[in-house]
C-alpha cells in the first residue's frame, strides 16, 4: 500500500532573467532520512553540502514554497576540462579577490544567472552555456575548508563519463573562488522519493541496475565512490528510470592518498560497509557493492538494513550484527533476496566483486524473475545510456536503418528538420566499429512507404530500425524516437525528448548514444566522444539542414539554393564547420558538372580550408577538401585528405569511394579497385562502387572479376530500384550493366526511364553517352555528350581513362569536344 508522498521542497528559487525560458528553478534537497543517526537538526551541518536555502529577492518566494526542482549539489563530472586548470591542480586563493556574481562570464563561456543555493562555504548559480544555449549549474567554493575535497572530486570525476553520472562541463578559478560547471538537472533525490512512496520490485531492480552500471564505469578506472546512499542518487525529471549518481567528494582513485588518517570513518553509517565502519585504509569496489545492497534493501523494505539510536550504535550494528534478509520483511523473488544478502555480507570476498559483477547479477535476476526489468524500464534508461548487461537480456544488434522522421508540427513545414536530424544520426552512428548503418539513399527512399518498421528493416537487411517524429512549435521542440527490433517487431528502446530548439544538438547526442548502447552494449569513453557532433545556434542549423537537403538533389537549381542556405548558416555562425564543408561540396559539384571556373574553385578552396581550421577532426571536412583537390587534379593532396577522413571515420563510404575515383583518374588502378571494394564493404547496399569497379578491372584485363562484381552490383541496383524506382543514377548504371550482360532490351528500357526521370541532369547525359557508345550507336552517344560537355560537365583525366569512351576516341566530333574540356 503506497504511503502518501510528502511534499518535495526546494531550497532556492531564481527568477527568470533575460535568457531563461521559465519553469526551471534550482534547489538542493530537504533533510533526508538516509541516516537514522542524523536528525533534521544536525542535517545541514553534517549531512548536506554547505548551501542553505535562499528566497528569490525579486519575488519574495521562499524555498519552502518553491516549485519542486533542484540543482545537483555535487555532481559527478566527466569530459574534457574547459579551463586551463587541470584536474587536481586547482590553486586556492579563496577570499583573495572579488567573488564571482550574477552576470559574470567564466572561461569566456558560462554566464552566471541568479543564485540557486548559498551557504557559508560557497554558492550554486544557475547559469547559461553561451556556446550551446543550455542551462548549467555553477558551483563555487569560497572557503578553504572544503578545498581538498573539491580538488579530489574534480581529480576523480574528470576521469569518468557515463550516462548515469551528471555531465561535467568545466572547472577553474575565478574571483579567488574555485568553480565547477555541470549540466542543469531538475527532479529530486531518491531519498525524497522513498520518503513519500514505496517502489515496486521492478522499480527497485531498475534502480539497482542503473546505479550498478554507473559504478561499473567508475570501478573499471579504479574509482570507489564510498558514499552510495539514496540522497546521492538523483531522479532526473523526477523519473526512476533516469538516475544520476552524485557526490564523488570522498571518492578515492586506486593508489591516491586518502583524505584522512587511518581509522577515520568517511561515509554514511546506514549504508556504510563494515570495512568503512572500521576505518580501514584499503577500501575497494566491494564497499560500493555493499552500499548498493543496502540501498536496494531500503527500496524493497522501506528501511535501512540497520537502525540504532546514535552514530556509534549504528556503526556497531554495521560491524557486528548480521544483516536481516529482505524476505523477512517483504515478499521478493528468491534470487533477488539471495543476491541482496550476498551484497550485504560482512566478508567482502563473498560479495559480487565490483559494479560490473553486480550489474550482471541484477540483470540476470530481473530476467529470470519474470520482471524482465520490463526491458522497458531498462530501455527507458537508455536516454542516458543502458547498463552494460542489457546484452545479457537482449542480443546485440549489428545493423540499423534510420528512417526520415515524421513531421508532427502543426504546419507540416519542418521536413528539412526531420530529414536533417535523421541524417545527423546516420552520420553520427556510422563511424562506430561493429555497427553497420544503412545508407541515407536506401533508408530515405522509403519515406513514403506504407510498410511497418519490421518490413522495412527486412527489406533493408538490418537488425533494427530507428523511427521517430519531430514537433516544433516556436522555440519548443519535441522529438519522439523508437528503436524497433526487426526480428520480433518489439521496441528495443523508445523515448520522448522535450526541450528548446537550441537543445537540438544535446538531444541528438543523447539519441545517438542511447541507440548505440541499445544496439552494441556499453560504449567506451572514446566511442562516446566520437558521437559528439559540432553544435551551433538553431537558426544557423536550420539553414544548414535546408542546404544539405537541397545538395542531395544535385541539380542546377537546387545547387544554387543549397549554396545560399549554407551561406546564411555561416552568416549567423561564422565558426560552424559543417556549413563550410557543405559549401565546399556545392562548389565541387559546380566545378564537376556545371563548368564552374577559377572563381568557384577559389571559393571552394577558402571554404574547405575554413572547415578544416574549425574542425580538423571532422571526417566530412577532409572529404570536402579531398573532393576539391581531386577536382584540381592535385591527386597526392586529395589522397592525403581522403586517408585522414578514413582514419577519423573508418566507416565513411565517401572517404573510400571518392578516393577510388581520384586513383582512377591518376592511373592508380590497383589502388582504385581496392578502394571501390572497401566502399562496397562499408555500405553493403550501395551499387555505385561495385559497378564502377568494372572500369579499372577492364583496363587491368581482369575480366572474370569484372563480370563477378558487375553481377553483384546489378543485384544491388535491382534492390535499390525496388526501394526507389525513380533513382536515375541506379537506372543509368544498371542499364550499362544489363547491356554488358547481354540483356539489351531491358537495358534500353532502363535507359529510357532514366532519361525520362532526369532529362536535364548532366551526369545522366554523360552516362547515357557511354551507354550508347557501348551499344554501337555513336551518333546518339555524341548527342548526349554534347549536351553535358557543353554545360561544362566532364573531366579530361577521367574521360581519357574510361574504357566506355574507347569506341568514340577516333570520332572527329568526340575529339573536338574533348579538346574543349579543362
Amino acid at each position: 500500500m503506497p504511503r502518501p508522498r510528502s511534499p518535495r521542497s526546494a531550497s532556492g528559487v531564481s527568477s527568470p532573467s533575460r535568457w531563461e525560458s521559465g519553469g526551471f528553478n534550482g534547489c538542493s534537497r530537504r533533510p533526508s532520512r538516509d541516516d537514522p543517526a542524523c536528525s533534521p537538526a544536525t542535517r545541514t551541518a553534517s549531512c548536506t553540502p554547505p548551501f542553505r536555502p535562499v528566497a528569490d529577492p525579486s519575488t519574495g518566494v521562499s524555498a519552502r514554497n518553491a516549485p519542486r526542482a533542484r540543482v545537483p549539489r555535487s555532481p559527478d563530472m566527466a569530459g574534457d576540462v574547459s579551463s586551463d586548470v587541470r584536474p587536481g591542480e586547482i590553486p586556492c586563493d579563496c577570499g583573495s579577490a572579488m567573488p564571482v556574481r550574477e552576470g559574470d562570464i567564466l572561461d569566456g563561456r558560462f554566464e552566471l544567472g541568479r543564485v540557486a543555493a548559498s551557504g557559508g562555504m560557497g554558492v550554486v548559480f544557475r547559469g547559461l552555456d553561451r556556446q550551446t544555449g543550455a542551462l548549467v549549474a555553477v558551483k563555487t567554493l569560497r572557503d578553504t575548508e572544503g578545498a581538498e575535497r573539491f580538488r579530489r572530486e574534480v581529480q576523480v570525476l574528470s576521469r569518468l563519463r557515463h550516462p548515469g553520472i551528471v555531465a561535467y562541463l568545466g572547472h577553474g578559478l575565478a574571483g579567488g573562488e574555485m568553480y565547477l560547471v555541470m549540466e542543469w538537472l531538475e527532479g529530486e533525490d531518491l531519498a525524497n522519493r522513498l520518503a513519500g512512496a514505496d517502489v515496486s520490485v521492478e522499480e527497485a531492480l531498475s534502480v539497482g541496475v542503473q546505479i550498478a552500471s554507473a559504478l561499473a564505469a567508475a570501478h573499471a578506472q579504479g574509482i570507489v565512490h564510498r558514499d552510495i546512499k539514496p540522497s546521492n542518487v538523483f531522479l532526473a525529471d523526477f523519473r526512476l528510470d533516469r538516475l544520476k549518481l552524485l557526490d564523488y567528494g570522498i571518492a578515492r582513485h586506486g593508489g591516491a592518498a586518502t583524505l584522512t588518517e587511518l581509522g577515520t570513518v568517511l561515509g554514511t553509517p546506514a549504508f556504510m560497509s563494515p570495512e568503512q565502519a572500521r576505518g580501514d585504509r584499503d577500501i575497494d569496489a566491494r564497499a560500493d557493492v555493499y552500499a548498493l545492497g543496502a540501498l536496494l534493501f531500503r527500496c524493497l523494505t522501506g528501511r535501512a538494513p540497520f537502525e540504532a539510536e546514535g552514530r556509534e550504535a549504528l556503526l556497531s550494528a554495521v560491524l557486528h550484527r548480521p544483516a536481516p534478509r529482505v524476505s523477512d520483511l517483504t515478499p521478493v523473488p528468491r534470487t533477488l533476496d539471495e543476491l541482496v544478502a550476498r551484497m550485504l555480507d560482512k566478508d567482502p570476498r563473498r560479495r559480487p566483486a565490483d559494479g560490473r559483477a553486480a550489474l550482471a547479477e541484477l540483470s540476470a535476476v530481473g530476467s529470470g524473475a519474470g520482471h524482465a526489468l520490463a526491458v522497458s524500464a531498462l530501455a527507458s534508461t537508455l536516454i542516458q545510456g543502458p547498463p552494460q548487461s542489457i546484452t545479457a537480456i537482449r542480443p546485440v544488434l549489428s545493423s540499423v536503418a534510420v528512417l526520415p522522421f515524421l513531421d508532427m508540427s502543426a504546419g507540416r513545414d519542418q521536413d528539412y528538420l526531420c530529414e536533417g536530424i535523421a541524417e545527423e544520426l546516420i552520420n553520427t552512428l556510422t563511424p562506430l566499429p561493429g555497427l553497420r548503418v544503412a545508407a541515407r539513399s536506401s533508408s530515405f527512399a522509403l519515406r513514403s512507404s506504407e510498410s511497418d518498421a519490421r518490413s522495412i528493416g527486412r527489406l533493408l537487411g538490418v537488425d533494427a530500425v530507428l523511427e521517430g517524429g519531430v514537433r516544433k512549435s516556436g522555440d519548443r521542440l519535441r522529438i519522439t524516437v523508437q528503436l524497433v527490433d526487426v526480428a520480433d517487431a518489439s521496441p528495443r528502446w523508445s523515448h520522448r525528448f522535450d526541450g528548446t530548439a537550441e537543445q537540438v544538438f544535446e538531444i541528438q547526442d543523447q539519441i545517438a548514444e542511447s541507440v548505440a548502447t541499445a544496439l552494441r552494449g556499453m560504449l567506451s569513453n572514446e566511442e562516446r566522444d566520437a558521437l559528439r557532433r559540432p553544435g551551433t545556434r538553431m537558426e544557423a542549423y536550420e539553414h544548414f539542414l535546408r542546404g544539405r537537403q537541397l545538395l542531395h538533389q544535385r541539380t542546377l537549381v537546387s545547387s544554387g539554393a543549397a549554396e545560399r542556405a549554407f551561406q546564411q548558416a555561416i552568416e549567423i555562425d561564422p565558426d560552424y564547420a559543417p556549413a563550410y564543408a557543405g559549401l565546399t561540396q556545392v562548389y565541387a559539384f559546380s566545378v564537376e558538372w556545371m563548368g564552374g571556373g577559377q572563381d568557384v574553385q577559389a571559393a571552394a578552396d577558402r571554404a574547405s580550408r575554413r572547415a578544416l581550421e574549425l574542425a580538423p577532426n571532422l571526417a566530412e571536412s577532409h572529404v570536402a577538401r579531398g573532393t576539391l583537390l581531386a577536382m584540381q587534379s592535385d591527386y597526392p593532396g586529395a589522397e592525403r585528405e581522403y586517408e585522414e577522413a578514413a582514419r577519423l571515420n573508418p566507416s565513411s563510404f565517401d572517404a573510400y569511394y571518392l578516393h577510388g575515383r581520384a586513383c582512377f583518374e591518376s592511373g592508380k588502378l590497383e589502388r582504385c579497385v581496392a578502394l571501390f571494394l572497401k566502399a562496397a564493404e562499408v555500405r553493403p547496399e550501395d551499387y555505385q562502387a561495385l559497378l564502377l569497379t568494372s572500369m579499372p578491372l577492364r583496363r587491368l584485363g581482369r575480366l572474370e572479376e569484372e563480370a563477378r562484381f558487375r553481377r553483384e552490383g546489378l543485384r544491388r541496383v535491382e534492390r535499390q530500384l525496388e526501394l526507389q524506382p525513380q533513382d536515375s543514377r541506379a537506372l543509368v548504371l544498371g542499364a550499362a550493366a544489363l547491356l554488358a550482360e547481354g540483356q539489351r532490351e531491358r537495358a534500353f528500357e532502363w535507359m529510357a526511364r532514366a532519361l525520362e526521370v532526369a532529362p536535364n541532369e548532366a551526369s545522366v547525359q554523360v552516362n547515357a553517352g557511354c551507354f550508347y557508345a557501348q551499344a554501337g550507336m555513336p551518333e546518339q552517344a555524341l548527342d548526349c555528350l554534347e549536351k553535358s560537355f557543353g554545360r561544362g560537365a566532364g573531366k579530361r583525366e577521367w574521360i581519357e581513362k574510361d574504357p566506355d569512351y574507347d569506341a568514340l576516341r577516333d570520332h572527329p566530333r568526340f575529339r573536338a569536344m574533348l579538346a574543349k574540356l579543362r
